[in-house]
Formats: C-alpha cells, structure tokens, sequence
C-alpha cells in the first residue's frame, strides 16, 4: 500500500482479527513485517519475521527476512546481537546483496563501536574487527548500485577519520567527491574532508612541512571542495604559501581572510604576511604602506609580530642602501633569538659595514658563521655572505691575511656550487697585497676560466699592473 495511514489502518485490522501470528495468512504476515519495517517499528519486525523464518525454512524470502532482521537490532543499538544476525545472513547465504550488505554494516558497527567482544570463530568477525579492509573488499566487486559504492566510499573516509588517519581520509574523501560530485553522500563527505583538511595542516604545519601545507590547501581550497575558512587553519595556510614561494596564492588567500577577520591582533598577523609577501615580490611601496600602517599598532603585535616588523623594516632599508636605517632595525632585535639568526647576522653586519662600522660588522659576521656552522640546515648562501663580508671589512683595513683566510673559506664553501667572480677578484688582490704572486696568479687564472668574460681579464691585468707599478716606486710613495 502506498498510503502509510491506510496500511496502518489495514494491518492493525489483520491483529486484531487474528491477535496470534499463526492464525494470520502468510502473505499478510509477510507485508506485515515489510511494514513494520518502513514505519520503524524495529521490534514488532524481529517478532515477527523471526517467527515466520522458524515456521517457513523453506520460505524464498527467508534471506530478506533474515537480513532485516540484522538491520532492525542494528537501529536499536543492540549491536551484539546485530553482528550474529549479519554473521547468519553471511554464513547462510554468501556471495548475495544481503550477505555484501551485511558485511558492509558490520564493518560500519566496528568503525561506531569498536571493541566488542565476538566469538573467536564467527563467520565475518573480520568485517568488524577491520572496516577499512572490508571496504576495500567490497568496492572491489561488481556492486549491484552506484548509491551503495558511494556509500561504502563515504564509510571508508569516515573510518579511516575515526582511526585518526587523516591523510588516508582526506584522500578517501576525495575519492568519494570525484566520483560523485552530487551524490547522496556530497555533504557528509564534504564535512571529513573539511575536518581532515584542517587537521592535516595544523599537523603538517607545526611539523614545518609547509610544503604539504600547500599541497594540501591547493587540492581541498583552490579545488573548491572545502570553502569555508576559519583564521587558525588561514593563516597557518597563508604563511606556509609564502614559505614555499606561492606568493600570490598567499595573497590570495590573506586578502580573503581579510574580508571577515574583525579580530584586531588576527587582522595584523594577517597583514605581516602580506607585508612579507610584498618585499618578497619587490612591491617595496606596497611592503612599506604595510609595514608603517602596522608600526602604528605595534602594541597590538605579539612578539614574534613585533620581531618579524622589525626584521622586514631593516631587510626594506638593506635593499634600498639605507644602511644606517637597516642597521638599528636590526640592533632591536639581534638579541632576541630569532629563528634565523644566521641570515639575521648576516644582514645585520652587510649594514654595518656599508654603514662604515666594520668592527661591529665583523662581529655579526662571526656570529653568523658560527649559527651556520651549527645549523647544518642552514642556507650556505648565509654562510658564504658572512664570510665575504668578513674579508670586504678586513681588506678595507689592510689586514690582508685574514682577509684572504676569510675569502678562502668563502670560497671552499661555495664549491659545487655558485661563485661569486668577486669573491675570488677580492681574494687575489689579497694576495697581490700580500706579495704572494704565485698564488695570487693561480686565483686570477681560475676567475678568467670561471667566468670568460673580458671585464675581468681587464680588472686583473689592472690590479697586477698597479701592483707592480706600486712594488717599483713605493720607496717615492708616501707612507700610508
């Protein structure tokens, strides 16, 4: 009957008239069961297909019956009893819908309620105690229906996120979208790809995989599968973009956060990003706008905000040769251990010494290398500045054999790698000045090879020029 009022009205009839199962007519007895069924009276269906499976053995819906049987303890959260119905329905009739169903729900019951305990040897005890495997299984096979594959994807995903295996989840998950974009399931598979998105980036995040970071917004956000963003996951997100170099998607991402943000220390961490993210682009106007806008909220910054203000004001200076500037920016927060001090020796002493102050400039250079030296993942470009700027300072003071220590090392760690022509040109004319010759001809003959370049064929035959007009008049040239 299609009208659930009448088949109420029709069936109740049927129980009154014969109050005593045996005495109602077996199809009666049969849709009676069905619909108890669809109107939820689960108890009434155990009743009364129990009784007609023990009365008809033979009956061709006795595996139905069985089944709903197994569903009907299910809904009532009688789960134990539910897994030894489902292991019945398996064990009696395999390699049917109702026994891959039934698999499917036990599978289901372990990932709701794991750990009960089940016989040793009941018939599909693995569907319970491993889920995931089961629906692997299941999926492999030729499924009567597309709504049950993208539900037993959707049950995968989501027990894999009960087990805390985000990044299988949000693959899982994603699985089931692709497949079935408008599915029956869409929203409750968009809601584990959300929480695992979020989960996998504050993970990969505090993990400085900012890389992951990134992959991870670039499939969920920019796919459009996840659109809702709250500030934390933001922001860690922005900021491992720019980590990474995808300036304009960190962009991208901070202008939107932007929009609805009201919060005042959130906005200006936000804003750091994309004050950051403009020096990195060379939009120096842009960078210094932010950078003056949040000077006037300093306040407001926490202190590892307040640091990166400073730092990004003395890295703005540095690149427009405003070395005086740079430098006391830099002097505010030298001490302060940031998490690059290597890199912030390094500028802070390329300051100084274009600020005429090489004594202190040696002494960030030194600190430098020794951060470098202890970081053996630190940037070797921080380690070769250092020591070039090291040399630059002691040749402006003529202290030439440590000038030429310094510019060797520069040198050697560079091996493999780039080399800056100046480096070696600086480390021969140490050399010249030393009266060392030899040497300084085998430096100045590997800088020609390295680089071909006439420039410098013409700068070293000027320097040793110099050099040998200097030797052969210095008694006539006044002392210096």
């Amino acid at each position: 009957m299609q009208d659930p009022q009448k088949a109420d009205e029709a069936f109740g009839e049927a129980v009154r008239r014969w109050p005593d199962y045996r005495d109602i007519p077996r199809e009666t007895l049969v849709s009676l069961g069905f619909h108890h069924f669809q109107q939820g009276a689960f108890d009434d269906v155990i009743g009364v297909f129990s009784y007609y499976v023990n009365l008809y053995p033979q009956d061709p819906f006795r595996k139905e019956m069985s089944y709903l049987i197994a569903r009907s303890l299910t809904e009532m959260r009688q789960y134990e009893s539910a897994l030894r119905a489902f292991s019945a329905v398996i064990e009696k009739y395999p390699d049917t819908k109702e026994a891959v169903e039934s698999a499917v729900i036990m599978a289901n019951i372990g990932v709701k309620t794991p750990g009960l305990k089940l016989p040793a040897l009941m018939a599909g005890a693995e569907h319970y105690r491993d889920p995931v495997a089961t629906y692997d299984r299941v999926l492999e096979r030729d499924l009567p229906s597309l709504e049950l594959t993208e539900r037993i994807l959707f049950q995968k995903a989501y027990a894999l996120y009960q087990r805390k295996q985000y990044r299988d989840a949000f693959r899982a998950g994603f699985t089931q979208l692709r497949r079935f974009p408008n599915g029956g399931c869409r929203d409750a598979g968009l809601q584990i790809l959300k929480a695992s998105t979020e989960l996998l980036v504050h993970e990969d995040y505090a993990g400085g995989d900012y890389l992951r970071v990134a992959d991870t917004f670039l499939s969920a956000y920019e796919g459009a599968w996840v659109k809702s963003l709250d500030f934390e996951t933001g922001h860690r997100i922005a900021d491992s973009l720019r980590r990474v170099g995808l300036y304009r998607e960190a962009r991208r991402v901070v202008d939107h956060l932007l929009m609805t943000e009201r919060d005042g220390r959130n906005r200006n961490a936000l804003l750091m990003i994309a004050a950051d993210v403009s020096y990195r682009e060379r939009h120096d106007d842009e960078a210094e706008r932010l950078l003056t806008e949040l000077s006037r909220q300093a306040a407001m910054l926490d202190p590892e905000d307040r640091r990166a203000l400073q730092r990004l004001r003395g890295d703005l200076y540095l690149r427009k040769g405003q070395y005086p500037k740079a430098a006391a920016s830099y002097a505010e927060i030298a001490g302060e251990g940031a998490g690059d001090e290597a890199a912030l020796h390094r500028s802070y002493g390329v300051a100084l010494r274009f600020s005429d102050a090489c004594p202190s400039a040696l002494q960030q250079f030194e600190l430098a290398v020794r951060r470098s030296a202890k970081d053996k993942a630190a940037d070797g470009r921080v380690l070769q500045d250092a020591l070039v700027g090291s040399g630059d300072c002691y040749l402006l003071n003529r202290k030439y054999a440590e000038a030429v220590a310094a510019y060797k090392q520069a040198v050697e760690s560079a091996r493999g790698g780039s080399q800056d022509p100046w480096t070696l040109y600086h480390l021969g004319k140490g050399y010249v000045e030393m009266k060392n010759l030899t040497e300084a001809n085998r430096v100045f003959s590997e800088l020609k090879v390295r680089t071909g370049d006439d420039f410098w064929n013409k700068t070293i035959d000027y320097t040793l020029s110099e050099a040998a007009w200097t030797e052969k008049y210095r008694k006539y040239l006044p002392t210096k």
